[in-house]
């Protein structure tokens, strides 16, 4: 995938360690920091991100299998936009903070029906069984053994655009306004009987009307500055800068 002293230019992992610069705009660090700053709020991101990678690790290991087996005769279900239509947030039910786990089951629910669409296709249960008993251990164990990549850490290889587009700047909207509404019924709960509770809340409204993309944009300074040490891949990319200009 990438070797300690040479740049590789592959299909979807490029010198950025992870498959685009993308996926580090959707580190659950810097999403908390734009969090924090939209809300004055923390969230638990990398519970997020972790449970969602999980459920979307099949579809992955199934296509580095095709990839490393050079079938191409599946690609029309097993790509990128495949990827994206799994992560897809609109409509998803979240409403609530505490809704984590209908959003997961929805996610998980994709990634089924995209593989039994698969094993349709295929025709042959046998070959599909063998996939799935012993391809994709195969392929999670080599990831984590060669490159530390767990089924955890999965979004970070997928489609960087899809990850970002699909899933996180839309949780990212229906987040800041369920901390938003949360926060200004606090408020009012706790300053009822006080003259200024309007400028108080409108403080918090200002707060969160910031724009959500636009912050994401930028969301690499946090990575950059603050906590490239606590993300593995940009520490990687910082040691082999540090090698190669050495």
């Amino acid at each position: 995938m990438y070797d300690k002293d040479i740049w590789y230019i592959a299909n979807y992992i490029y010198h950025t360690v992870v498959y685009s610069k993308e996926n580090f705009q959707c580190n659950h660090l810097s999403l908390n920091e734009i969090c924090k700053s939209l809300t004055t709020e923390s969230y638990d991101f990398q519970s997020l991100l972790e449970n969602i990678s999980q459920r979307v690790s099949p579809i992955f290991y199934v296509w580095f299998y095709f990839k490393e087996a050079k079938r191409n005769n599946f690609n029309h279900l097993i790509n990128n936009e495949a990827f994206g239509t799994i992560l897809n947030f609109q409509n998803s039910q979240f409403d609530n903070i505490g809704d984590e786990k209908t959003l997961f089951q929805s996610i998980e629910d994709r990634v089924q029906d995209t593989l039994q669409k698969l094993k349709e296709v295929m025709d042959d249960d046998a070959w599909y069984d063998s996939i799935l008993i012993h391809g994709i251990p195969d392929i999670q164990n080599r990831l984590i053994e060669q490159y530390s990549i767990r089924p955890e850490d999965i979004l970070s290889f997928c489609c960087g655009h899809g990850v970002l587009d699909q899933f996180v700047e839309p949780f990212m909207r229906k987040l800041i306004t369920i901390l938003k509404n949360l926060k200004i019924e606090e408020v009012k709960k706790a300053l009822s009987e006080y003259k200024d509770i309007n400028n108080t809340i409108s403080r918090i409204e200002n707060l969160g009307r910031r724009d959500v993309k636009t912050m994401l944009n930028t969301s690499l300074i946090y990575l950059l500055l603050y906590n490239a040490v606590e993300n593995q891949q940009m520490q990687e990319i910082k040691d082999k800068l540090a090698r190669e200009l050495n």
